[in-house]
C-alpha cells in the first residue's frame, strides 16, 4: 500500500464504538505483534495477543464506560488508535485525578510522519474533556523511541510497574504528564 501526502493532510480522529470491535481486534492484534515480534518469546506473544486483542476482549472494553477509544485515519486508513481508561494505579503516580493512557499504537509505516503529534493531541483533549488532570502510561523500558516520543509531549519518568506479557514479567518505565 503507498501513501502520499493527501493522507496526511486528511489526518482525522473518531472514537471507536462496539460496531468497530473487529476492526479494532485485528488492528491491535497487528501492531502489537509488529512491536514486539523478536523482542520476546513468541510463544508468550501469542498467548499475550490472544488473552488481551480478540474480538471478545475488544467487545468488552468498547462496552467499558471507564474506556475511550481513538481511532486515527490517514486519509481513509486507519493508523493508529489509542486507549484511555480511569482505574488502578502505580505507586509512583501521586495526582488524584489521573487517567491511564493505556495503549497507544501507530501502524509503523506511519512513524515518523507527525500522525502520532495528532493522535497524542487527541489523547490529551479527551482526556480533559473526560476531567483528568494528568495522564499516565508505562511503556517498555527498552523501547526508546517511544520513550523519547511520550518525552517530547511533557511526560516525565516517574517509576517502575511490572508488565505481564504471556508468563514473562517486563519492567516498564512510568510516564507521568499533568494536564494544565
Amino acid at each position: 500500500m503507498t501513501f502520499n501526502s493527501q493522507d496526511l493532510r486528511t489526518t482525522r480522529i473518531a472514537t471507536a464504538t462496539i460496531e468497530d470491535a473487529a476492526v479494532l481486534a485485528g488492528f491491535a492484534e497487528r501492531v502489537f505483534r509488529e512491536t514486539y515480534a523478536g523482542k520476546t518469546d513468541p510463544d508468550e506473544l501469542e498467548r499475550h495477543i490472544s488473552a488481551k486483542f480478540g474480538l471478545a476482549q475488544q467487545r468488552e472494553e468498547l462496552l467499558d464506560p471507564e474506556m475511550t477509544t481513538l481511532f486515527i485515519f490517514a486519509g481513509e486508513v486507519l493508523s493508529g488508535y489509542a486507549q484511555l481508561r480511569r482505574g488502578e494505579k502505580p505507586d509512583c503516580v501521586q495526582p488524584t485525578g489521573t487517567m491511564n493512557l493505556f495503549r497507544f499504537y501507530l501502524d509503523q509505516r506511519w512513524h515518523g510522519r507527525g500522525v502520532a503529534a495528532h493522535l497524542m493531541d487527541a489523547v490529551i483533549t479527551s482526556a480533559r474533556t473526560l476531567g483528568a488532570e494528568a495522564l499516565w502510561l508505562g511503556v517498555w523500558g527498552e523501547n526508546k523511541r517511544a520513550i523519547a516520543f511520550y518525552g517530547k509531549h511533557a511526560f516525565e519518568d516517574v517509576g517502575t510497574h511490572l508488565f505481564q506479557l504471556g508468563s514473562e514479567k517486563h519492567l516498564d518505565r512510568v510516564m507521568l504528564r499533568l494536564l494544565d
